[in-house]
């Protein structure tokens, strides 16, 4: 193989090592994604340590125990337990335990994604409330108290507060689409993360098979070359014994 070729062959074979990096990257290339993962994790991990505590604090200052309350504080837990798994899987390099967390983001992205859609819904719809009365009886009483129920200033002011909610339900709707935003970018990292754990395993599995075949190659032949070595000793002493024979058997003449 020429000079140039040799050149060509390593430039190609850095392009590579650049290009396997920059997939192992994110943020802009300013973090790997085991380290991405790492910082979701701890953020994650204060944020339901948090959440565990002031909800076991609410239920010892209550003393009541509400469904609602209960299921919220199962679900924290396993969320802690999915982030904390996150750190073994990157500690032991084991990518099959990332799947309890990314089960969990999939989740909690499917649930602001339905409550984004039903904010949606609600803003578009309206949220304005009509009222249907009936005149029921003859009573002229009942006529004015409707009338005065149609005419007075409360249907203004639920019109009002029916606005105000829909434009809190507008601004909802699109800090929860940030939300899901932010939860797709994670998903990502962690998605990324755990094929980089995955080959990362691949590889170890097919250095250790290398490494016994290369061993056993090595014994192979350190078994070879004892016995070649056994067979020249053995044949070494065969021709020393016939020398020694003929030897004798010529002193033997001699005499």
């Amino acid at each position: 193989m020429t000079r140039p070729d040799q050149e060509n062959g390593m430039t190609e074979s850095t392009k590579m090592m650049k290009m396997i990096k920059r997939r192992n990257r994110c943020c802009c290339n300013l973090l790997h994604v085991t380290t991405a993962t790492l910082l979701i994790g701890c953020v994650e991990i204060c944020y339901f340590s948090y959440e565990i505590f002031s909800t076991i604090y609410y239920f010892v200052k209550t003393s009541e125990q509400y469904l609602s309350l209960s299921m919220l504080l199962f679900g924290l837990l396993f969320a802690l337990i999915a982030s904390i798994l996150l750190f073994v899987a990157i500690k032991t390099s084991i990518p099959y335990l990332l799947i309890p967390h990314l089960l969990m983001q999939i989740a909690t992205l499917c649930i602001l994604s339905l409550i984004c859609l039903f904010c949606l819904f609600t803003v578009i719809v309206g949220t304005s409330l009509d009222f249907r009365i009936v005149n029921m009886a003859d009573n002229s009483t009942v006529d004015d108290l409707a009338l005065n129920m149609t005419s007075s200033k409360s249907t203004y002011e639920l019109t009002y507060v029916s606005k105000v909610f829909a434009s809190f339900l507008f601004f909802l709707c699109i800090f929860l689409l940030l939300l899901d935003l932010i939860q797709v970018w994670m998903l990502i990292i962690v998605f990324r993360c755990f094929f980089h754990l995955q080959k990362k395993a691949i590889l170890k599995t097919q250095c250790l098979t290398v490494n016994k075949d290369a061993n056993r190659i090595q014994k192979h032949q350190d078994c070879t070359t004892n016995d070649a070595k056994n067979n020249n000793c053995f044949a070494l002493e065969m021709a020393s014994t016939k020398f020694v024979r003929k030897k004798l058997k010529k002193i033997a003449s001699s005499r």
